[in-house]
């Protein structure tokens, strides 16, 4: 881990260091939640933060990982660095106001500048997914001289990746993001993913993390024996297979399903 993790900072230390802050932002929520016993739909107002927190430094990392691949001249590459960094600050600033105001941070147009807030944050998060959108576009045209599992399972994830960012603008048309009962019963523990009504989070989470799984394969693969041809079938079968689960853990949400149900 501390050999990818430095691998990273080569590779764009920008978003190395940003991740790296985020984790320590995730901390200081964690530390929130010892000391602060509010609550909010039912569990710790830190607790979304704190989640939030450390999904955004996974993301940036990757997200550095990614972007050097792309073999993007220099400025360009930190354009796309510092956009991710913004979009996310934007995110986390305004879900960590919104717990310490004690307020919910999605959903919320209680107040005007409750609703301008909730505005803010969509905006940013689309944007975000443009840029994804954008990344994933160059990966499809170029040549690259990659291991071919490996690049299709960056073209792939990143796919897949604003698919599930895509699927938050159904939440949002949804006003809630649990089906068949309004937010805030019973959940998993931390993730709070209902354990009585459908809740379209699980298919957004697996989702938005399919990168990571599909690079993981993607690179384990390029290091089996297996000729290059047939690893990135197996390759795309397990991409279809992960898009299946996301895809049946959507349909049992939207079917008021719980994901243990």
């Amino acid at each position: 881990m501390k050999g990818i993790l430095e691998e990273i900072h080569r590779r764009h230390y920008i978003l190395s260091i940003s991740g790296w802050v985020f984790v320590l932002l995730g901390l200081a929520f964690a530390v929130g939640i010892l000391v602060d016993d509010r609550e909010l739909l039912g569990i710790n107002l830190w607790i979304k933060p704190l989640k939030f927190a450390l999904s955004i430094a996974i993301f940036l990392w990757t997200m550095g990982w990614v972007i050097y691949e792309a073999k993007m001249k220099h400025h360009p590459r930190y354009v796309l660095g510092w956009l991710f960094i913004v979009f996310m600050v934007i995110e986390i600033a305004l879900i960590a106001l919104q717990s310490y105001r004690g307020e919910t941070s999605h959903f919320n147009n209680s107040t005007l500048f409750n609703a301008r807030l909730y505005t803010i944050m969509g905006f940013a998060i689309g944007f975000n997914t443009l840029t994804i959108a954008f990344l994933a576009m160059v990966f499809f045209s170029k040549k690259f001289v990659l291991p071919m599992p490996y690049l299709w399972a960056i073209r792939l994830g990143l796919i897949v990746l604003v698919l599930g960012s895509l699927e938050g603008v159904l939440i949002v048309r949804n006003y809630a993001h649990t089906v068949g009962a309004p937010d805030g019963g019973p959940g998993l523990p931390f993730l709070n993913w209902s354990t009585t009504h459908g809740d379209l989070r699980i298919a957004h989470f697996l989702g938005i993390h399919a990168l990571q799984a599909f690079m993981i394969v993607g690179v384990w693969l390029g290091h089996t024996k297996l000729p290059k041809r047939r690893a990135t079938v197996v390759l795309v079968l397990f991409a279809l297979a992960y898009t299946a689960v996301v895809a049946a853990t959507f349909y049992q949400a939207m079917n008021e399903q719980p994901l243990l149900g």
